[in-house]
């Protein structure tokens, strides 16, 4: 944590009790899910509760409430993105390094591969 406070936010004193300093650039959360509905909110409220800039949920196809529990937030910084899944955690999770979803949009389909 030093190193890193060193380098983004030169200049500032090393006390643990500084006031939180805004980040110099946007955090995004990803939060990939699939029939994650017992989780789902406890997962959120705890990002939520952090300065992020947007809190994007991938959901993979799920067939539980879970869609139904984040469309339930009003947090203008939630986006939902449905990923159809292709038997690959990994490509779920990859697939977002790459993908732009506009801002304020609340629901997308994206194409994989």
């Amino acid at each position: 944590m030093t190193y890193l406070r060193e380098t983004y936010q030169p200049g500032l004193p090393p006390s643990g009790d500084d006031p939180p300093v805004a980040s110099p650039w946007p955090v995004t959360i990803a939060v990939l899910t699939r029939n994650e509905q017992r989780c789902v909110s406890r997962c959120l409220d705890s990002v939520l509760a952090c300065p992020v800039d947007a809190v994007m949920v991938v959901d993979t196809g799920s067939t539980d409430r879970t869609l139904d529990i984040v469309e339930a937030y009003r947090d203008s910084r939630i986006e939902v993105v449905r990923y159809r899944w292709d038997d690959s955690f990994a490509d779920a999770r990859a697939w977002r390094s790459g993908a732009h979803v506009p801002a304020g949009s609340s629901s997308s389909t994206p194409t994989n591969g």
